[in-house]
């Protein structure tokens, strides 16, 4: 298919990529319209064009992963990641289509229904989008497709007014008339409100839905307006570098209300908020749900306790619409077919050009999941398929196997085509593709390397091996025993390789520990992992299931356990570990003993309820007199002199090169599929210990 892209340099393009794949709670759509917005794409052709160290300034995120590989002692790793931020390219929030495909929990939508859809990084300028079912809406028969295409817009705006909550005959301002506010303003004069609007362009405030237009001197004008009363709201509907907040306390009345819908400065004067006990709001994108994980997931929230989500807002809309309440039919007169991409653009950066619709017609070009990016694709002996763009791919995988004589890679999917496509090129790969199932089926394909989300780890792994594939899986195996046995019955019948991403046993560090070790001799372990916060409410709902956080993190060490010990567990205990105001969640707060065949004790402190000040990690080991002290990967201690100090690698990159050795038939120390679906038993051992404790 075709999508519109914006390179590094803010120049648009248009991209030949694979259809996006459909997770279970999706549904894929095929665009009929899409809404350019001109603040939107004009931030975003500024964003583009700035260098690395800006963007990084203003999103803390990526501020963080650039410091993180800034450490980095690799420096293929730093080179990839730099090529992954180099690229801010996806476009598009707002559409309405026709469904071609729903997954498999997807009741609400069918094949055929036409429907509007929002969110950014979902809806993008593309000829098919892959959108989550409680980011869409079916579009009534009296609504034209060209005026759905602008439900992302309208959601916006309706909860701003909703956040107002204005009443009948109430003088409300609005602050910037460009599509949002102007969209704003024609649904507060439908709710039967005065509406004051203020821009410095007097063509946008002599409109037909504006009662009072005021270009300057805005306070004075609100008084003379409302006669001498003030404005009961105020919506700012602008982005500006002014502090619009400030104005707009001087515009409302006693008790007024302000909601900041656009972006501006927020130097809040309390004086003058104090002395009118004004109420400022802050309005959430298209409604409750735009930014959380969950409901993004497909979980939407009970109607009889949030009334008006982004969904329902969508609905609002394009049914406001459809009625004949709110006419938007002039907002799509500057329409241009999808091949003709620049010219919209052009159009869009015009002064008094607030929107442009694109149309993308019933004929689409090539709609594969796979494509060839790469004709002049170098073969070595064994040829790589990686399956997802995880943390993990891109820091560890990619650069390493970039680096290994002996292997290729040979596809790389992930579920977004255009990031499947930048990464297939970046990494000099044959093909892109958003199926695994594609990747899988390639008989040129040797191994299947999955770094997914854990809730598909097992399935894809599955999948792979009864066709023959080797495979390695990044941590965990599963997310739960049924899937762990499942799979545990096919790598014992299956003659393909399987390994896990138990990383740690290949630390540097640790193997100075093992060597010097004295073997059937028992030994005492005590680990202390400080994971890093994360608050409930930014994981997912996979996240926050004990079996996906533990299992991911502690069974590597658990098998770091069985490694060191050379022995096997045969009894296990644990105890979760409350906070005070259950400010943590218990169930990543674990403590674990496991006594060893061969008389060892292992004990784990699993916590998030620490600092990272510390390192995140320590280890002590206490056999025969001999005491080994290790923390963060970068120094060993015995009995309090240095024997080791050096790279602070965690195992990563080393197992690599061990996968690299026992798939060319060289000498190799690669965990096995049997050590890894031991290790994973003991771990949910574990797990079950706690999952019914009480706090």
């Amino acid at each position: 298919m075709k999508q519109i892209l914006y390179d590094k340099s803010g120049r648009v393009k248009t991209r030949d990529v694979p259809v996006p794949e459909i997770d279970k709670d999706e549904i894929l759509v095929q665009n009929s319209f899409s809404v350019l917005s001109a603040g939107t794409e004009k931030s975003m052709e500024l964003l583009t064009k700035k260098p690395l160290w800006k963007k990084a300034i203003e999103k803390s995120e990526l501020a963080k992963q650039l410091l993180n590989f800034s450490k980095d002692k690799q420096p293929k790793t730093s080179e990839f990641m730099k090529k992954k931020h180099d690229i801010w390219h996806l476009l598009g929030y707002s559409s309405s289509g026709i469904v071609v495909k729903a997954g498999s929990n997807v009741t609400e939508f069918g094949v055929g229904d036409k429907v509007a859809c929002v969110g950014s990084g979902f809806v993008n300028h593309a000829e098919y989008v892959a959108v989550p079912k409680t980011l869409a809406c079916k579009i009534p028969k009296d609504t034209s497709s060209e005026d759905a295409a602008f439900a992302g817009i309208g959601a916006i705006a309706l909860q701003s007014i909703r956040q107002l909550n204005p009443q009948l005959g109430e003088n409300i301002v609005v602050v910037g008339v460009g599509l949002l506010g102007h969209i704003t303003s024609k649904m507060l004069r439908a709710n039967g409100c005065n509406v004051i609007s203020i821009d410095i362009d007097k063509k946008k405030v002599r409109n037909e839905y504006v009662d009072t237009g005021i270009t300057e001197d805005s306070a004075k004008a609100v008084l003379r307006a409302t006669n001498g009363q003030g404005a009961d709201g105020v919506i700012i509907a602008t982005t500006s570098k002014q502090n619009l907040v400030s104005q707009a306390f001087d515009i409302c009345g006693v008790k007024g209300r302000v909601v900041l819908l656009g972006v501006c400065g927020m130097e809040i004067q309390r004086d003058k908020m104090y002395e009118k006990e004004i109420e400022v709001k802050v309005s959430t994108a298209y409604g409750p749900g735009s930014f959380d994980k969950n409901y993004i997931e497909g979980n939407d929230y009970p109607i009889e306790y949030v009334r008006w989500t982004a969904q329902r807002n969508m609905k609002a809309f394009v049914e406001l619409v459809g009625s004949g309440k709110l006419d938007m039919s002039h907002l799509s007169k500057n329409t241009y077919s999808f091949e003709e991409a620049d010219k919209a653009y052009k159009k869009i950066n015009e002064e008094n050009t607030t929107t442009v619709l694109l149309s993308y017609g019933k004929k689409t070009s090539d709609a594969r999941q796979t494509i060839e990016v790469n004709e002049d694709f170098k073969k070595k002996n064994i040829n790589v398929a990686i399956i997802g763009l995880g943390e993990f791919s891109t820091k560890v995988l990619i650069p390493s196997l970039k680096n290994e004589r002996n292997m290729s890679i040979y596809s790389v999917a992930t579920k977004d085509g255009s990031d499947a496509k930048t990464a297939a090129k970046d990494i000099g790969a044959k093909y892109a593709s958003t199926s695994y199932m594609d990747v899988i089926n390639d008989k040129n394909a040797d191994i299947i390397v999955i770094d997914t989300k854990d809730s598909t780890h097992a399935e894809i792994a599955n999948t792979a091996l009864k066709k023959g594939k080797h495979v390695f899986c990044e941590k965990p195996m599963a997310i739960d025993e049924e899937e762990l046995n499942t799979l545990a019955e096919t790598i014992k019948k299956s003659k393909s390789l399987y390994s896990c991403g138990f990383n740690k046993r290949y630390s540097s560090a640790i193997n100075s520990i093992k060597k010097s070790l004295v073997q059937d001799v028992p030994m005492v372990i005590n680990y202390i992992f400080n994971m890093p916060y994360v608050s409930k409410e930014e994981q997912s709902e996979g996240q926050k299931q004990i079996s996906s956080v533990f299992t991911r993190e502690a069974s590597q060490i658990v098998d770091l356990f069985n490694f060191l010990t050379g022995s096997r567990p045969i009894t296990v205990e644990a105890q979760k570990i409350c906070s005070a105001k259950g400010k943590f969640d218990d169930s990543e707060n674990i403590s674990v003993i496991l006594k060893y065949h061969d008389g060892s004790v292992c004990t784990l402190v699993f916590s998030c309820m620490g600092n990272d000040s510390i390192e995140n990690e320590k280890c002590t080991v206490i056999q025969d007199g001999t005491v080994f002290e290790m923390e963060g990967f970068g120094k060993v201690k015995q009995n309090g002199r240095v024997i080791y100090k050096g790279s602070a690698d965690d195992g990563s990159y080393n197992q690599i090169s061990e996968l690299s050795n026992k798939l060319t038939g060289k000498e190799s120390t690669l965990i096995t599929g049997e050590e890894c679906i031991n290790t994973s038993r003991t771990t949910f051992d574990i797990v079950n210990k706690v999952k019914n404790q009480k706090k």
